[in-house]
């Protein structure tokens, strides 16, 4: 009668636990384990998110917010209006503060500012094309949202 009791008393805590016949002290570590593996992934999806949100805000940048006169005055040798340096170092700062207003890391900003600025002035020597072009800065974007999550979090 008493062992009776006992696996009685066993199955029920094992369907409050619902995981089956587990023993608190199993528990307790599958608990520890499922908190490393989130403490592990939520970085992750931070990061995915915060990625996606540079993504969108670099293509809004670099083509809903920068102007024709913009995207051919800012290469050397094409400033009519104002000397090329102006426009790139513009159009770049546009970058950067989206990154800095994104990541709220105003460092990050700055560093987005100075590669942009670097990338974009290599694709106007025609050092490369529009397509490796962008994905340098996309490549970027994914370095920004890495250093975010990991190093300014």
């Amino acid at each position: 009668m008493q062992s009776q009791r006992a696996s009685t008393r066993a199955r029920n805590r094992a369907a409050i636990v619902g995981i089956g016949i587990v023993q608190p002290w199993q528990l307790v570590r599958v608990l520890a384990i499922l908190r490393g593996i989130s403490a592990f992934v939520m970085p992750i999806a931070e990061g995915f998110n915060l990625l996606a949100l540079l993504a969108m805000g670099h293509f809004v940048a670099d083509f809903a917010l920068q102007n024709d006169r913009m995207a051919v005055e800012k290469c050397p040798g094409k400033g009519v209006v104002l000397p090329w340096q102006w426009w790139l170092g513009s159009h770049a700062a546009i970058h950067g503060f989206l990154v800095a207003v994104l990541t709220g890391v105003p460092m990050l900003g700055l560093a987005e500012w100075v590669v942009h600025a670097l990338i974009d002035l290599a694709k106007c020597r025609k050092a490369y094309g529009l397509k490796f072009d962008q994905a340098l800065h996309l490549l970027t974007k994914v370095l920004w949202a890495a250093l975010a999550v990991t190093c300014f979090a």
